[in-house]
Parts: structure tokens; C-alpha cells; sequence
């Protein structure tokens, strides 16, 4: 678990989080106990939670792939049909 421990001040903890612990908090039910414990106390005791820029991007990559990966399969699919619907045309057709 990576979380940066930033400055302490006499009325607040402020927190970054990396990559890696914002993607455990997406799991929700599935999260890991120590992260779920964690967020579970910031958010009892009102903390401030902070995302670098270099985290954003790294998020922002990953849904990019997600949704490349997802317009692949729906192409493959399509495709898939495409073919089936042509082999299945042909060998109704009369010749």
C-alpha cells in the first residue's frame, strides 16, 4: 500500500495516493482491508486525500486502454457475425 504521508499540520492530515490505492478503492467489495480501513478513517475523520498529476495520467491511460480493448472485441464480435452470415449465406444460395 502506497500512500504519502505529506504534512501534519495541528488541525489536519493531508494524504497523496498513488496509482495503485485508487485502484484498489474501485474494487469496492473486493478492496484489500488495510486500504479499506484507510479510507474508511479519512473519511470519519474529514481528511484531505490528494492525486498527483502523474496518478491522473496514469488513470486516465488505463481507462484509454479499457476502451481501445473494448472497441476491439466489439469489432471482433461484429466480425465474427459477419462471417457467419456470409458462410451461411453462401451455402443457402443456389449456385
Amino acid at each position: 500500500m502506497t500512500i504519502f504521508h505529506l504534512s501534519k499540520t495541528s488541525r489536519q492530515t493531508v494524504y497523496l495516493l498513488d496509482t495503485n490505492i485508487v485502484s484498489e478503492f474501485r474494487k469496492k467489495s473486493r478492496m484489500n482491508k488495510g486500504v479499506q480501513a484507510f479510507f474508511s478513517e479519512a473519511a470519519k475523520d474529514n481528511q484531505q486525500l490528494y492525486l498527483s498529476v502523474i496518478t491522473i495520467g496514469e488513470l486516465r491511460r488505463v481507462v484509454e486502454i479499457v476502451e481501445i480493448m473494448s472497441r476491439q472485441t466489439s469489432w471482433k464480435y461484429g466480425l465474427a457475425k459477419l462471417r457467419q452470415n456470409i458462410a451461411v449465406t453462401s451455402f443457402l444460395s443456389p449456385n
